[in-house]
């Protein structure tokens, strides 16, 4: 494992930061009933639509509303935290990007030896736009974990953070 994820890793001697064998006992949530959330929390373009596609049970018309209700509720709780989310997604896209575009000009060169600097430059302009996709999947993944966690009482909501940078970006 390499050491930027070397934090992660438990001390020896560290006390746990949760008391596990005292904590409340977990509830069932099932996972079609997240997959339908995420779709609604992210106000995806025909939420039914495509829960159909990805094989969820159908709802009823009163179903999908109530489901946009919920979901503003949930959305509600985290809309503050949305700049802050945009900031960590930008950078978390920003960091992704850059060392693919390392890995792939590295071995772009070591398998096709014969690749020339201009589709070089143009492999750069398509990986430039994909920073933009990684930046839509940390926003999505990290806005969705907050809304959920808020709701199902894993969070709580505290101070919203500002830095200088986050404007710079």
């Amino acid at each position: 494992m390499s050491r930027l994820f070397d934090w992660f890793k438990k001390k020896k001697d560290q006390e746990p930061l949760f008391d596990l064998e005292n904590a409340p006992e977990a509830e069932f949530l099932a996972g079609t009933t997240l997959m339908r959330w995420y779709l609604y929390d992210l106000d995806v373009a025909n939420p039914e639509e495509l829960a159909n596609r990805l094989e969820l049970p159908s709802i009823s018309e009163e179903g999908s509303e109530k489901e946009k209700q919920d979901s503003d509720i949930r959305m509600g709780k985290v809309e503050t935290y949305e700049p802050f989310i945009k900031l960590m997604a930008e950078i978390s896209g920003t960091v992704i990007n850059k060392i693919q575009d390392e890995y792939f000009e590295t071995h772009l060169r070591d398998h096709f030896p014969d690749v020339t600097d201009e589709e070089i430059v143009s492999l750069r302009e398509v990986r430039a736009e994909n920073a933009e996709f990684f930046d839509q999947i940390g926003f999505a993944a990290a806005l969705f974990t907050l809304s959920v966690g808020f709701h199902v009482g894993l969070f709580l909501p505290g101070p919203v953070l500002q830095t200088k940078e986050q404007d710079e970006l």
